[in-house]
């Protein structure tokens, strides 16, 4: 498991996100998004 920034549009959220192996191939699932970057800075959440 582990925390990523992922851009959408001009805005970047912070995901959970979490790797799992199917039929060989290893797919990325989202667990949770925390909220927008911008946000959780500025109420100092980060």
């Amino acid at each position: 498991m582990f925390a990523r920034i992922k851009k959408t549009g001009k805005y970047q959220y912070l995901q959970i996100v979490e790797n799992n192996k199917v039929k060989g191939r290893v797919k990325q699932r989202v667990i949770a998004t925390v909220g927008r970057l911008d946000h959780l800075w500025n109420t100092h959440l980060l």
